[in-house]
């Protein structure tokens, strides 16, 4: 199976809402589940649709990052918890597309989102993101007992993987390990999202010569392999 390293791909932010230049990233950082980070909580901690940037001082791929806070929702056709591993089709989201089949909260609708190619415009438009950590939700408020999660996600820019031992820089791993791909990823190329073969989401090269693809998500330095 193929797949690329998220060091070497650069999102595009496609998310509502404008990125908050001067915010200083959550207390504990984007991908801790200790208190103050927002993740895996029920109620949120921050704005829903909240977008921060920051930057990334690695050697690896230095530059800035955008996170986006959003809620989780397991899909009804994909009903599995979010696993921020890069390596299997658990952590990659889109906007789920039916709230009427998931989630009584429509004042949310833009910031809900799912694994699950057959509810989320994973086919049909561009927003994407990627868990900075594991998340879990049920299919609507009360399903068995658990509620959707919130949590932060990688939605533009560099990977914010940091692994820089530079004083005042923050170690976030759970994004910089090997994404799944369709084998099909081009180095200098933009690349799109694409169906895992198992209704999750994965990343793929982009096809310029399918008109009604949707848009690309962002861009990869390296062939995948």
């Amino acid at each position: 199976m193929a797949g690329i390293n998220g060091n070497d791909i650069v999102l595009i932010d496609a998310w509502p809402g404008p990125v908050n230049m001067n915010m200083s990233i959550p207390t504990n950082g984007f991908d801790s589940s200790r208190e103050g980070s927002g993740n895996c909580v029920t109620e949120p901690l921050f704005h829903p649709g909240q977008k921060i940037a920051a930057y990334n001082d690695t050697t690896t791929n230095p530059g800035y990052y955008i996170c986006i806070y959003l809620r989780f929702v397991e899909g009804s056709d994909y009903a599995y918890d979010l696993n921020a591993d890069p390596s299997n089709a658990k952590g990659l989201v889109c906007h789920l597309q039916d709230m009427s089949q998931h989630d009584p909260d429509v004042w949310l609708a833009w910031f809900n989102v799912s694994t699950d190619v057959t509810n989320t415009c994973g086919t049909l438009c561009t927003p994407v993101a990627m868990a900075m950590r594991d998340l879990s939700g049920g299919t609507d408020s009360t399903a068995g007992g658990r509620s959707p999660e919130w949590g932060w996600f990688w939605c533009g820019g560099v990977c914010p993987c940091n692994t820089s031992n530079a004083a005042g820089t923050t170690d976030y791993t759970r994004t910089g390990g090997t994404f799944t791909t369709d084998g099909s990823v081009i180095a200098n190329c933009q690349v799109g999202v694409v169906g895992s073969g198992s209704n999750g989401l994965r990343i793929g090269g982009y096809d310029f010569s399918l008109p009604l693809l949707p848009g690309p998500v962002g861009y990869s330095i390296v062939t995948d392999a």
